[in-house]
């Protein structure tokens, strides 16, 4: 098998058409792995019917195989997908088959190129812990959104990027909470009950047209506010939509902002562990967390190593303790 360096490490069998590549069978050592862009001068453009599941690479014609190296192999390394943590998809990809990436159960983040993909039947079937999905060059006209949401029940972190002025930056970023189909079959009656559990159904199919509204979305917030058991996920959701506030109305803006600033002590800490210090800064510019929940944060902070986040805390602790009686003077 021929041996290349690469971003990644794979193994991988193909099929070399005129104008591009398409990937039959792949297997990488990586856990944070990325597809090549291309192989020989071509754009991988399809990724193969159930291309990574186990495949018999002794069999494979040498011919249609090669491996990418990034780095030499370790004596614990171990050519199986299901230990993938994140996965970035070539940018040209226009279509995904059937089953494509089923059983990357370790599978936790996705990111892809928003264009019209063909996408074949249940590509990401068991990758149940998939929850993390970034969108590059995202269109507000493409469906491909609206596939994903309606693919995966699971909740949902979704990031949209867009570039402007020669520079990717984040547009929005929105939660879509999980839910669960319930299939139950009656042997006896010859029945079978459907039912829908979680409320996160209808923000997963918010869309009109397969076309995503930011007002849409918003206009789910009250009900699905006065309906959740839990103040986690929703106080997320919401901060999601102050810190990329992308078409906010500010109707809605401001229940977010009443919904946030009493769980001000939760965000600290969810972004603390899954955030940036950027993030925190422009949460504690929104709200004013009390004394007692900014040295909480502190604590958090140190036990974290988080540094960067603990400067920002003590500068708005600091900012928030009375400083005295000012003194002045008349002559």
């Amino acid at each position: 098998m021929e041996q290349i360096w690469g971003t990644s490490s794979w193994k991988l069998n193909y099929t070399k058409y005129e104008d591009h590549i398409r990937l039959n069978a792949a297997v990488t050592r990586d856990r944070d792995a990325a597809l090549p862009e291309e192989l020989f001068g071509l754009p991988v453009t399809i990724l193969g019917q159930g291309m990574m599941k186990p495949f018999d690479w002794a069999s494979a014609d040498p011919s249609e195989c090669i491996e990418l190296i990034s780095s030499p192999e370790g004596p614990d390394d171990k050519w199986n997908n299901r230990n993938i943590r994140s996965l970035v998809l070539p940018a040209g990809i226009l279509r995904v088959e059937h089953y494509a990436l089923m059983n990357c159960d370790h599978l936790e983040r996705l990111e892809l190129t928003d264009r019209d993909i063909d996408w074949g039947t249940s590509p990401m079937m068991n990758c149940d812990m998939l929850h993390q999905i970034t969108l590059h060059q995202w269109r507000p006209e493409s469906r491909t959104l609206c596939y994903l949401c309606r693919e995966l029940p699971q909740e949902l972190d979704i990031t949209m990027m867009q570039t402007e002025l020669g520079r990717e930056a984040c547009k929005a970023r929105l939660l879509f909470p999980e839910y669960s189909e319930i299939f139950n079959e009656h042997y006896s009656a010859h029945k079978i009950e459907y039912s829908i559990e979680g409320l996160g159904y209808p923000y997963h199919h918010v869309f009109r047209d397969r076309l995503f509204h930011f007002q849409d979305y918003d206009r789910l917030w009250e009900k699905y506010r006065s309906r959740s058991a839990e103040e986690l996920t929703p106080a997320v959701l919401a901060w999601f939509r102050l810190r990329w506030p992308r078409e906010l109305s500010d109707e809605h803006r401001e229940a977010y902002r009443a919904y946030t600033a009493p769980r001000a002590g939760m965000l600290m800490d969810w972004i603390m562990e899954h955030g940036t210090a950027s993030d925190l800064h422009d949460l504690l510019s929104g709200i004013q967390p009390n004394q007692d929940a900014l040295r909480q944060a502190c604590d958090t902070a140190r036990q974290m190593e988080r540094t960067d986040c603990l400067a920002i805390l003590l500068e708005k602790l600091h900012g928030e303790v009375p400083r005295g009686r000012a003194k002045s003077y008349s002559l």
